[in-house]
């Protein structure tokens, strides 16, 4: 064989090199792999990379002045914060932001939920934003069919409150689905659980919302409770203590009695779902219930249902005569008659809502409605957590007056409540926003027409025996705000009187 420094590497056309005689130069080979002859040149042809020659011996460089120092990089995108991506993308403010920080400060929950629930940002938006993503993959989770004991890897609590499902496991190497795989925090809480590398896919929000409740279903009941608190002495009730209350609260505000009736009342083959929807419409609590359950994780349309008549469709009346007669804990009958006297009150803001909203065109008739329906949803909240406190509070307040009585008592008022069970709730932001904005609009911004709508509603039903012409003077604001007339007001009182 010849020594190794009289080899030339010659090289086909198909890819396959060969190892020829040094002084094949010009002769003629035929390639092992395709048969084809091929004379060598300088052009296909080259010495072994070992028997190349040795480059020729470069100076020294001229030593270079130190770097001047820089500014520290900007971290990986897969570090950054969600939200601090999403205000870089343009999809958020910076204002719009620092409100879902808050919030999240105070209540807990994820940045990009919260910003989805307030409005300021869209889930195709979000997905599509996520999708963009370097090292991201999406998948479809329709496709997976998942074994229960890959379920069992992640606990049900760390599944439903984090939006994760586990998909696949290699080894040490746990695949898992989540709506934002950017949630760093949250994909270290699964490595920490599951002792195992974790690997995040992307999939729709609706998608996942879905699937956790597939593989994790609900309980038979809802876990949480209602109770009142203790008698707390003092001037007012702790904040904090108020706070969690609030947060554990299961959301009824039905008696046992009116679940029964109700389930009774809409039980005949010959009830429709129309028909249903007529009973609920005149049912205040009942509907705040049954709008908190369509944009919950068992339908996947979290933040998207914003009207009762759309919240019975969603549900179905099979559904709705389940939660009524097997899945919905009563309200304390003490605590029920205590928000009693709201209910008329809220019928009455509702029909003026909707009245309002035709002849404005501010919202829709049945959002509009619906917003006015659940107008008392903080007070009752909070006359519902604790009975014995909310007996402070003068029942025929309302407005300003009503919450400067609250914040007295519970460091809080009904706005603020109705805005964070609202969020709590996944209520979309034409429900939440009004509740918690409509005695200061203009915090609202782009939402203030929607708020003047519910306080000029809220105000008429409230001050129905009072003199009109100085309810239409105490709320002319609003009625500019909403670009309606006052005789166009008063048509709406004088139709519903």
């Amino acid at each position: 064989m010849a020594d190794t420094s009289e080899v030339l590497v010659l090289s086909c056309a198909c890819g396959q090199k060969m190892k020829i005689p040094a002084d094949g130069m010009g002769r003629t080979f035929k390639c092992v792999r395709c048969g084809a002859h091929i004379k060598v040149s300088e052009e296909n042809s080259a010495p072994l990379p070992s028997q190349a020659p040795p480059p020729a011996e470069k100076p020294p460089a001229p030593e270079k002045p130190p770097a001047p120092e820089r500014e520290p990089a900007e971290p990986p995108a897969a570090q950054k914060p969600i939200g601090d991506l999403l205000v870089g993308a343009g999809l958020i403010t910076e204002e719009q932001l620092a409100e879902a920080l808050s919030r999240q400060k105070s209540q807990g929950g994820k940045t990009f939920e919260i910003l989805l629930a307030l409005g300021y940002l869209d889930k195709d938006a979000l997905h599509a934003f996520l999708s963009r993503q370097p090292g991201i993959a999406n998948i479809d989770l329709s496709r997976f069919n998942i074994s229960p004991e890959l379920v069992n890897l992640i606990p049900k609590k760390l599944a439903v409150e984090n939006l994760v499902l586990p998909i696949d496991q290699l080894g040490k190497l746990l695949t898992v689905a989540m709506a934002c795989p950017l949630d760093v925090a949250t994909i270290q809480l699964i490595e920490r659980t599951t002792g195992l590398k974790v690997k995040a896919m992307l999939c729709k929000l609706e998608d996942i919302h879905a699937a956790v409740q597939k593989y994790y279903p609900e309980r038979k009941h809802f876990e949480l409770s209602p109770s009142s608190f203790d008698h707390l002495p003092g001037a007012s009730a702790p904040r904090d203590k108020v706070d969690e209350k609030l947060k554990k609260w299961n959301g009824m505000m039905v008696s046992g009695e009116r679940l029964k009736q109700i389930a009774e009342e809409i039980a005949p083959p010959e009830v429709t779902l129309d028909l249903v929807t007529a009973v609920v419409l005149n049912e205040p609590a009942l509907g705040a219930t049954l709008l908190r359950i369509a944009n919950s994780e068992l339908y996947g349309l979290r933040g998207q249902v914003d009207s009762i008549p759309m919240a019975v469709a969603v549900i179905g009346k099979p559904g709705i005569q389940q939660f009524l007669t097997e899945f919905l804990e009563p309200a304390d009958p003490k605590a029920i008659a205590i928000i009693a006297p709201w209910v008329e009150t809220s019928l009455r803001a509702a029909q003026y809502a909707r009245d309002l909203a035709r002849e404005s065109g501010v919202l829709g008739p049945h959002v509009a409605y619906s917003l006015g329906l659940v107008s008392e949803l903080g007070r009752m909240a909070m006359a519902l957590v604790s009975p014995l406190q909310y007996k402070r509070v003068k029942s025929n307040l309302h407005g300003e007056p009503l919450a400067q009585a609250e914040l007295k008592v519970f460091t809080m008022d009904h706005c603020e409540v109705a805005g964070m069970l609202g969020v709590q709730w996944h209520l979309p932001a034409s429900i939440t926003r009004p509740l918690e904005y409509y005695l200061a609009p203009k915090e609202a911004k782009e939402m203030a027409p929607q708020c003047h709508l519910l306080a000029l509603a809220v105000g008429l039903a409230n001050k129905a025996d009072e003199d009109r012409e100085k309810v239409l003077a105490a709320y002319s604001a609003s009625i500019e705000a909403l670009g309606i007339s006052a005789d166009a007001v008063r048509k709406i009182v004088g139709s519903a009187r």
